[in-house]
């Protein structure tokens, strides 16, 4: 988990807007941009912004998805262990949180995405 924290750090105190780091068994991408072809990583976040609830969808099934604040602190989290509970779609409360910008970490089956959210 602290690796995603100074991941998300990095990306916020240089703004950058899409990076892809993979290996031979994960891909990585952030804002759904991805240079792995063997691997390639998709994901909807929608609405966005959003004042209420987001809906994430993939080709693959979600193993669970983190929510992290500019500061890189965990506000929620979700994991999925049993394959047959996990879908192509999760529905995400984003009520609880204060407005401001977070970044929803999303796992797949053969990687993760990274999402910039704005809570309105």
């Amino acid at each position: 988990m602290k690796k995603i924290a100074t991941l998300i750090i990095v990306l916020v105190a240089f703004s950058v807007q899409a990076q892809t780091v993979a290996n031979s068994d994960a891909a990585v991408a952030i804002d759904g941009v991805s240079l792995d072809s063997q691997n390639e990583l998709r994901i909807e976040a929608y609405p966005n912004p959003t004042s209420d609830f987001v809906t994430i969808e993939s080709d693959q099934l979600i193993s669970g998805y983190e929510i992290y604040n500019v500061n890189g602190q965990l506000t929620a989290r979700k994991r999925i262990i049993k394959r047959r509970k996990r879908k192509k779609r999760e529905f995400i409360d984003f009520t609880t949180l204060a407005d401001g910008v977070y970044f929803l970490h999303v796992e797949l089956e053969t990687g993760f995405l990274l999402k910039q959210i704005l809570k309105q």
